[in-house]
C-alpha cells in the first residue's frame, strides 16, 4: 500500500512468476478488514464492483492497513470533493483571478500624453464640506440606537431637523 495506489501480487506459473493487480485511491470505494481466529483478511472494494483482499495477515498487521487506508480515502474522498467543486464552478463560468489582469491592448499600446497648455487663472478646486445635517442625524441615530433616547424623542428631533432644509 502507499499513498497513490494498493498494489496486489499473487503467484503464477507454479510461483515461477508474479501477477500484479493495482489500483489507484480514487477507484477504490471502500476498505475493510475482518479478523478470523488465525489471522485477518485486508479487502478493498472497487468503483467497478471489483473486489481484492489478502488473508491470512497477522491482525495487528491488518488493524494498521486498515486506519491507513481509512486515511487514504478520507483525503481522496476530500479531494475528490474538491475536483467536483472546482468543475462546477468552471461549468457556471465563474473565474477567480488571484491578481488582477491587465489588458493586453492597454500594455502594448503608448499613447502620447499632450502636453498641458497653461492658463492664466487656475480653477479653484471645490472642497468637500460635512454636510452639517448629515452629521446631526447620524449623531442622533448613535443616541438612540445607544438607549439614551426614546423613540419619541427621537422622532420628534429628526422631524425638527428635518424641518430646517
Amino acid at each position: 500500500m502507499t499513498n497513490k495506489r494498493v498494489l496486489f501480487f499473487t503467484p503464477a506459473n507454479l510461483g515461477l512468476s508474479i501477477k500484479f493487480v493495482d489500483f489507484v485511491w480514487k477507484d477504490i470505494v471502500d476498505v475493510y478488514t475482518k479478523e478470523e481466529i488465525i489471522g485477518a483478511i485486508f479487502s478493498v472494494k472497487t468503483t467497478g464492483g471489483g473486489e481484492m483482499g489478502v488473508d491470512y495477515l497477522p491482525k495487528v498487521q491488518a488493524r494498521k492497513l486498515y486506519q491507513y487506508a481509512q486515511e487514504r480515502k478520507e483525503s481522496e474522498r476530500e479531494a475528490r470533493r474538491l475536483r467536483d467543486l472546482e468543475q462546477k464552478r468552471a461549468e457556471s463560468g465563474s473565474v477567480q483571478f488571484e491578481t488582477p489582469l491587465q489588458p493586453v491592448a492597454a500594455q502594448q499600446i503608448v499613447t502620447p500624453t499632450p502636453t498641458p497648455v497653461p492658463t492664466a487663472e487656475p480653477k479653484p478646486e471645490p472642497v468637500a464640506v460635512p454636510d452639517i445635517l448629515t452629521e446631526k442625524l447620524k449623531k442622533l441615530k448613535t443616541l438612540f440606537d445607544s438607549g439614551l433616547i426614546s423613540q419619541e424623542e427621537y422622532n420628534h428631533k429628526k422631524l425638527e431637523l428635518l424641518s430646517d432644509l
